[in-house]
């Protein structure tokens, strides 16, 4: 006696799902050798990606080939994950065979507890996590952001980028600058070294500014791409600067704002694990049954 109508869905469906799953973790899995093997691997992305020049010369000293090994290592761990586990569940499907559909289970089960444990944990910490994020994030303002625009220090470069594409400064305010012990509060204006309270990325800056930040051109910055540049260095002010407006909550804004999107990819991804454990543990269900009728 073979399956039945409903046995049979769960089958197909539990197929579909875990080829999909199989193919991606494969197709992670082989980006994540082709990157961690191949030498000319960078130049590749550099294309793929057409990082302008400008961007490229900032980021010419970074540590490129550190990076790109571990997103490597990243990516072989997750892709190979999907992988196992697309595998089990396609082969568990099409042979019929119990021990892998329910090693499947077993396998969506745990990940599934864990991502509720996470999100409980974020709910019930929330606070303090928030504390930490804050503390390690001034932490690098102190210790490594150096005050030069056009700089090659990978921390200052991130924040230099952040302030001027949120147009905010600091984590709470400008005032997380005062105690940036790798800066000594000079900046290069009209080819002079000057000494300034907030660094130049703080500075309001105009549409063409934005859209030089945007596109990566931060190092072709002039005097007209800022809303009041003079000012800016000399007298501060939150008309001229964004001393007043912190990186934290405009992050945590802009997050909140694409909150609802992310919420639904949770659920979407947590009830597609739920439907796979459901069919495996249905098609279990029914291939014992079919085996204790004959």
């Amino acid at each position: 006696m073979g399956l039945g109508c409903g046995a049979k869905c769960a089958k197909y469906i539990l197929f579909v799902f875990n080829i999909i799953f199989f193919l991606l973790g494969g197709a992670c899995l082989g980006v994540g050798i082709w990157v961690l093997l191949d030498s000319n691997a960078s130049n590749w992305i550099d294309k793929l990606l057409n990082i302008n020049s400008d961007v490229a010369g900032i980021t010419s000293s970074f540590d490129v080939a550190g990076l790109l090994k571990t997103g490597a290592y990243m990516l072989i761990a997750g892709g190979g994950a999907v992988f196992v586990i697309g595998f089990l569940g396609c082969c568990g499907a099409v042979k019929e065979w119990r021990p892998l559909l329910v090693l499947y289970a077993i396998l969506i089960g745990i990940i599934f507890i864990i991502e509720i444990t996470g999100g409980v944990l974020a709910v019930v910490f929330n606070g303090r996590v928030q504390t930490e994020v804050k503390t390690y994030l001034t932490g690098t303002i102190k210790d490594k952001f150096d005050g030069k625009l056009n700089t090659s220090e990978p921390i200052s470069l991130a924040w230099n980028y952040a302030m001027g594409e949120l147009q905010c400064c600091g984590v709470t305010n400008g005032s997380d600058f005062n105690n940036a012990s790798a800066w000594d509060k000079t900046v290069t204006y009209n080819g002079a070294s000057v000494t300034v309270t907030y660094p130049l990325s703080c500075c309001k800056l105009t549409d063409s500014g934005k859209t030089k930040y945007k596109n990566g051109q931060i190092g072709s910055l002039s005097n007209s791409d800022y809303v009041d540049i003079a000012n800016c260095v000399n007298s501060p002010s939150t008309t001229n600067a964004n001393i007043d407006i912190g990186c934290y909550d405009k992050v945590k804004d802009l997050v909140m704002s694409y909150s609802s999107i992310v919420l639904g990819i949770g659920i979407g991804i947590a009830v597609v694990q739920l439907l796979g454990i459901i069919f495996a543990c249905c098609l279990c269900k029914a291939i014992g049954d079919e085996k204790d009728d004959d």
